[in-house]
This record gives C-alpha cells, structure tokens and sequence, in this order.
C-alpha cells in the first residue's frame, strides 16, 4: 500500500523537477493504485539491437543524461540494477524510467552509477550486445569506471559535477 503512493509521489516529483521528460506522468492516484500516462516504446535491448552503432551512442547518451536528471533531483530508483526492465525508450527514442516501486528520496542517489554498470560492464545480453556495438575496449570501461568514481566521492562531498561530457569522450 505504501509501495504505491511512494510510488506516485516519486513519479510527481520528478515530473515537476524535471527539465527531461524522464517518467510517465501521474494523472490520479489512490492507496492501492496508479493512473498514468501509457508508454509505448522499446525496451532498452530492442533498441541496442536495431541500432546502428551511432545511433545506440545517442541513445545511451540520452539515457544517461536521463540518470543524471534523477541524479539532480535527488531521487533514487532502487531497482536499475536491472535496468533492461525499468526503462522504455519512448518511439524507439527517449528513455522513461518506470517502476518506482522501490524508490527513495535521499540526496546521494547513484542512479547514473547503476545504469553505467548494467550497461558497459554487466554480463547480461544488453550490456554484452551494447559494448560489443560502442566497441568498448578495456581502455574506454577503465576511463568510464573512473569517471563514475569521481562523480561518486564528488555526491559524497556534496559538490555538483557535470560527467555527461567526460563520459561522451570516453565512449569515443
């Protein structure tokens, strides 16, 4: 029961803090249920699999900027550990996070780091398929990796640093 007004509230709050359009819109919620907006898109490994190399690059960047965006707004999803399965990509294109089930609002959310895993250094059939598309040698998960851990000790610290450009050039 608390699941899901957790769950609403998180949804509310991202859709007023966002800048993105990152999660579907709440249009009415009670103790045992959700009302909101309908998402029709592709999973994240559809969208690895029909993507060209470039395209998939775009679309990664998208979704980590979309992390990010959570990042800021200091909520974390709880369950992108298993990220194939909490993201839609809305027309094949824009990232929606779903199911915030799980949700908490703290001010040192990892989110950025759980997608980042799951998608360049995880062994499951997403991550697999997308390193082998963005040819993801040791060099680049080593540069991703150490980008990760700066921006992680600098939520600690509780400064603000901009990654989405350091994690651009490593996926070069």
């Amino acid at each position: 029961m608390m699941e899901v007004y957790r769950e609403a509230m998180s949804l509310r709050l991202i859709g007023w803090r966002s800048r993105l359009k990152i999660v579907p819109k709440v249009y009415s919620n009670t103790r045992y249920c959700i009302l909101m907006e309908r998402i029709q898109g592709k999973t994240l490994y559809e969208v690895a699999k029909e993507s060209t190399p470039i395209e998939l690059k775009r679309k990664i960047i998208s979704l980590i900027e979309a992390a990010i965006e959570l990042d800021s707004i200091g909520i974390i999803h709880g369950e992108l550990t298993r990220v194939g399965d909490h993201i839609i990509f809305e027309n094949g294109e824009r990232p929606i996070f779903i199911d915030f089930g799980s949700s908490k609002i703290i001010s040192t959310s990892s989110n950025i780091a759980q997608v980042c895993s799951q998608l360049f250094f995880s062994n499951n059939a997403v991550s697999v398929l997308i390193r082998e598309k963005l040819n993801m040698t040791g060099v680049k998960k080593d540069r991703v990796l150490n980008i990760l851990r700066k921006y992680k000790v600098a939520k600690k610290e509780g400064l603000h640093v901009n990654i989405e450009e350091s994690l651009i050039e490593a996926l070069d």
